[in-house]
C-alpha cells in the first residue's frame, strides 16, 4: 500500500481498497491485526545520545587532525603561545559542532512530542476516543478545529477544513481542503484531499480514513531522514571532504618542503621547524 497514491483515487475507492466503512469502521479484531501488520502508529526513538561520539566526529578530519598536530608540536617546542592558540581554536570548532549535533537531537524529540496525542474514531460502529499510537490503515477518524493530525489519511468528508501544513511545506498560509481526487503527480504542497501527521486543523471539520501511520507517513519519512544510524553525506558534505583530504595532503607536502629548503639553507632546526608548523597552521581555513 505504500505506493499507491491515494490523492488520486475517489474516496469511495480508497475505503474500498483498505476494506473500510465509513459508517461503522473497523471491529476491534481488525484493528488489532492491522495493529500487528503495520505497528503503532509510532516514530521510532532515537539511539540513546552518545556525547563522545559527537566530539569525536568533529575531531576526526584531516584538517583538525593538522592543528591538534601542530599543537602538540608547538607544545613539545615550548611555543606555549601559539600552542593555546591553535588548541582553543581546535575547541571552538568541536564545540559548535556538537552544539548543532545537540540541537539536530532536541528537534527529533520535539517531533516526537508532538504526537503523543488521543484521536476520535469509529470503531465497532461507535465513536470512541483512542490513544493514537493505535491508529491503524482503514481507521476512520475525525477532525476538527484546533486538532494535531495523528497520521496521513485521505478525506471522505469535510466542512470547510482548513489546515497549517508549514511543517512539510514550509508554507504558513491555511491549505483549503476537500474531497475531490488530484492528478496523480500533484506534489504535496498541492495536494487537498490529504491531510498529514503532524500538520494541525486550523479551522472547520472533516472525517477522514487513515492511509499510513507511524514512519510510513510523510512525517515519519522526515524524521527518519533526522534519525539514521548511518549518516547519508549530501553532495556537497561528500565535496568538502575529499577538499579537506586534498588541502591536508598539500599542507603536509608544503610544509615537509619548506622544512628541508630551511635546512638546507642553513637555518636552525628549531626556527626553521616553527616556520614549517606556522605555515601549516595557516593553511588550514
Amino acid at each position: 500500500m505504500k505506493d499507491i497514491a491515494w490523492h488520486s483515487l475517489s474516496a469511495e475507492d480508497v475505503l474500498s481498497a483498505l476494506k473500510s466503512d465509513p459508517k461503522n469502521g473497523l471491529t476491534a479484531r481488525e484493528a488489532e491485526s492491522r495493529l500487528e501488520q503495520y505497528g503503532p502508529n509510532d516514530i521510532e526513538k532515537r539511539p540513546t545520545f552518545r556525547f563522545y561520539k559527537i566530539i569525536w566526529a568533529q575531531i576526526y578530519s584531516p584538517l583538525a587532525l593538522i592543528l591538534i598536530a601542530a599543537g602538540f608540536i608547538s607544545t613539545f617546542l615550548k611555543d606555549y603561545a601559539d600552542a593555546a592558540i591553535i588548541f582553543i581554536t581546535v575547541v571552538i570548532n568541536t564545540a559548535i559542532g556538537a552544539y548543532q549535533e545537540g540541537r539536530a537531537s532536541k528537534a527529533f524529540d520535539k517531533l516526537r512530542g508532538t504526537l503523543k496525542t488521543s484521536t476520535m474514531v469509529i470503531r465497532e460502529s461507535r465513536r470512541q476516543e483512542i490513544d493514537t499510537a493505535l491508529l491503524v490503515p482503514g481507521d476512520i477518524i475525525f477532525l476538527q478545529s484546533g486538532n494535531r493530525i495523528p497520521a496521513d489519511a485521505r478525506l471522505i468528508e469535510t466542512g470547510g477544513l482548513e489546515t497549517n501544513e508549514a511543517v512539510l511545506t514550509g508554507e504558513w498560509e491555511a491549505e483549503i481542503k476537500d474531497t475531490r481526487p488530484v492528478d496523480q503527480k500533484t506534489t504535496i504542497a498541492d495536494i487537498t484531499n490529504m491531510v498529514w501527521m503532524g500538520t494541525s486543523v486550523n479551522d472547520g471539520w472533516a472525517k477522514a480514513v487513515v492511509v499510513s501511520t507511524g514512519e510510513d507517513t510523510e512525517f515519519g519519512k522526515i524524521a527518519r531522514l533526522v534519525t539514521q544510524k548511518k549518516e547519508q553525506p549530501t553532495l556537497f558534505q561528500k565535496g568538502v571532504r575529499e577538499l579537506a583530504g586534498w588541502i591536508g595532503v598539500a599542507v603536509a607536502a608544503i610544509t615537509l618542503i619548506i622544512f628541508i629548503a630551511g635546512i638546507f639553507r642553513g637555518g636552525s632546526l628549531k626556527d626553521t621547524f616553527l616556520t614549517a608548523v606556522a605555515i601549516a597552521v595557516s593553511s588550514v581555513p
